[in-house]
């Protein structure tokens, strides 16, 4: 089935642990369905998602005809391959206020 085959790729390219998603949790892909399950209209959107214990875990919306993702969410660390992003100077970027800054400029009166 391509909506899986697509769902899974995108996962993969975001550094997501994709054996261990479809290893440990059920797979279910739903149709949108605007009029409710027997509507007259059909749109190619699908959400593909992997859950466990009833809990979401992963899911992917795909609009199928260009095979675009249009969400992506991942909500266990332990399916993330990637490194957690660093921020240099973290500490001072936090520091920093919004207040404006003092120029050489009279104000406006």
């Amino acid at each position: 089935m391509p909506r899986i085959s697509y769902a899974t790729q995108f996962l993969a390219a975001a550094s997501m642990d994709v054996k261990a998603l479809n290893r440990d949790c059920k797979l279910t892909i739903r149709a949108f369905t605007p009029e409710g399950e027997h509507g007259s209209h059909f749109v190619p959107v699908y959400w593909v998602s992997w859950g466990k214990d009833g809990k979401p875990i992963a899911s992917v919306e795909l609009f199928e005809p260009t095979k675009t993702i249009r969400q992506m969410h991942v909500n266990k660390s332990e399916y993330i391959l990637r490194k957690p992003l660093e921020i240099p100077n973290l500490d001072l970027l936090l520091s920093q206020t919004n207040a404006p800054a003092e120029t050489n400029v009279p104000a406006k009166q």
